[in-house]
């Protein structure tokens, strides 16, 4: 199981798309979200990159504290088949 530092994809998700970001982790970019979600990361909203290239001016949310602390792991499988990759 895999397990992300809050601080450290936070400063990822506010670099690049979720698209770009997702397959340094090896998983979709909704999975990818959803991982974001659970861990109380946001996002940028809709336009954000488009506003970020034309040189609009952008905001950024700030990292709340995260109100629980409970661990997020996500369990890869082989693709077409029910193998799990790594500790079950």
């Amino acid at each position: 199981m895999e397990t992300w530092n809050r601080e450290e994809l936070y400063a990822e998700m506010w670099e690049l798309p979720l698209l770009k970001v997702s397959p340094k982790y090896g998983i979709s970019a909704v999975t990818l979200g959803k991982v974001c979600h659970t861990l109380q990361i946001p996002l940028p909203g809709r336009g954000y990159w488009t506003k970020k290239d034309f040189g609009k001016p952008v905001e950024r949310l700030p990292l709340a504290l995260a109100k629980d602390s409970r661990p997020v792991g996500i369990e890869r499988a082989w693709p077409g088949t029910d193998k799990r990759l790594g500790p079950a």
